[in-house]
Formats: C-alpha cells, sequence, structure tokens
C-alpha cells in the first residue's frame, strides 16, 4: 500500500485477462430457473443466462497496464468543508437539528444536494456540492499524472480476473453473503463490503455510480434503480458485477444529470499507469 497526500494507493500487476460475460461460470441450470422465477424483469422467452448477457459487456481478452488503483473511491463533487464556513450559515437550522437530534443512529443527512453532514466519532463533518462535468474531472487529473480507469482496467479492478458474476459467485446467498441494504447474516462467509483480492473497496453498492473514461463513462452502479423499482435481489445486484453494462438510455440520462450538477452519487477513484 502506498501512500500520496493522504490516499492509499495499491500496485496492480499488469495481465492479459478474460473479461466480459458470456454464460454462469458456477451456477446450475436448475438454480438458474429458479433464480430467474423471483426476477420481476426477465422476459418469460429468456433465459436468466440471456437475460444477464444483455446487461454485460462481451466477452473479450485485452492487455491490461500495471497501475498504481486508489483503494476507496472519492466523491464527485463533494468538498468538505470547517463547520464556522460562511456558506453554511444557511444551513444553521439544520445543522443544529442534526447536531442535537435525538436519533443519533442517523450517521448522515443530506439536504438539497446542496450540504451533506455526517456524523463520525461523536463529531459532525459538513460537505459543500460543486458540480464538476467528466471533461472537467478528467482534465483536472490530467494535470497532477492520474487517470481514470477505462471500462476495461475497471472491470480488471473489480472481478480480480474472476469469471463469476461477482467476485462472491454467481448467486448472491443472503444467508452467507454480507450484501448491501439487506438484513445481514450473522456470520456471512463472504462481505462484499471488505476489500477486494487487489485490497480495492470496489463495486460494492448499486446506488453510486463510479466514473471510468468515455465512451462508457459509469460502471459499478444504476444509482439504485433496481432497488427502488422493486426487483428482486439478483437484479438488484447485478449492476455491481464487474461486467454489468449500463443502458446507452441510461448513461445519457446520468451524462446530463452529471452536466447539469443533479447528480449527487458519483465516485470516482484515480489510477497512474506504469
Amino acid at each position: 500500500v502506498f501512500d500520496f497526500e493522504g490516499s492509499e494507493f495499491v500496485f496492480i500487476p499488469g495481465d492479459e485477462p478474460e473479461l466480459g460475460w458470456d454464460d454462469f461460470a458456477v451456477l446450475d441450470e436448475n438454480s438458474a430457473k429458479e433464480i430467474k422465477e423471483q426476477c420481476d424483469f426477465c422476459p418469460e422467452d429468456q433465459s436468466l443466462r440471456e437475460f444477464v448477457a444483455k446487461q454485460t459487456s462481451p466477452l473479450r481478452r485485452v492487455k491490461i497496464p500495471a497501475m498504481l488503483a486508489e483503494r476507496k473511491p472519492a466523491e464527485l463533487s463533494w468538498y468538505e468543508v470547517d463547520l464556522g464556513d460562511e456558506r453554511l450559515k444557511i444551513y444553521a437550522n439544520e445543522i443544529e437539528n442534526f447536531s442535537r437530534g435525538k436519533d443519533k443512529d442517523i450517521s448522515e443527512m443530506t439536504v438539497w444536494s446542496a450540504i451533506k453532514l455526517v456524523r463520525e466519532d461523536g463529531k459532525i463533518r459538513a460537505f459543500l456540492f460543486d458540480d464538476v462535468t467528466h471533461e472537467e474531472l478528467e482534465a483536472n487529473l490530467r494535470k497532477n499524472g492520474f487517470s481514470l480507469p477505462s471500462q476495461d482496467e475497471w472491470e480488471y479492478l473489480a472481478g480480480c480476473g474472476a469469471r463469476t458474476l461477482w467476485r462472491f459467485g454467481d448467486e448472491p446467498d443472503p444467508d452467507k453473503v454480507a450484501l448491501p441494504h439487506i438484513d445481514q447474516p450473522e456470520n456471512p462467509k463472504f462481505s462484499l463490503f471488505d476489500p477486494n483480492l487487489f485490497g480495492l473497496f470496489i463495486a460494492f453498492d448499486p446506488y453510486p455510480v463510479e466514473l471510468v473514461s468515455a465512451p462508457i463513462y459509469f460502471k459499478g452502479g444504476d444509482g439504485g434503480s433496481a432497488f427502488c423499482g422493486g426487483a428482486s435481489l439478483f437484479e438488484c445486484l447485478l449492476p455491481v458485477s464487474p461486467f454489468y453494462a449500463m443502458s446507452e438510455e441510461m448513461r445519457n440520462d446520468y451524462l446530463e444529470f452529471l452536466d447539469d450538477g443533479d447528480i449527487d452519487n458519483a465516485i470516482y477513484r484515480r489510477i497512474f499507469r506504469l
């Protein structure tokens, strides 16, 4: 692990992995049929394999350079300010209510996508929102020698070369795997919240979308669309598969949100190619 101005980076060896998806690696046919019966949006005339294939990147073998990759993603457009910052005065009531709130279990609150308050170790941290476009972000990163990962690089970073749909396998078992936004098992055999084999915190929650270079722009989430739409657990977690590919329509919507400054759930990580 390398430290750069307070941020952790890990060394990623170069490789020529097989990326993309065309079939389940370990899921048997009977299990696939059972999962399909629980799916809310899988057409009757499609198999589960066909349904997943339409939402994942194509199978391919690529060359990935060695690089340093940031362990934890940063939130796009949110930057921390002191609680005494003049710009926070108009939110004085919200800050006071959050600080003195009876429900101390609430650890985070966002007000009109303009200010975010976070309760951490008994202290309150404040963040302001400043919108930035995809092009502006990439330009800012280049000035300091960094880049956003490409789609190929991101899939390799997230999947570590594994051929299963997720890094824990082909089937999300809530009794064995700690997964986001559902009740947690007492003794999980695997946790999506833990760092992966490369030591990266990546593809762990479908609500945030992680920025990658053009023309793909987004990986790692769908903004929680499936969860909000009442889809099955399998469908809800599909966006955190390393190989999930956002639809062109959704990608265009998110690009518009990003350009208009109307997105507050985007994250990004820096890489330095060696």
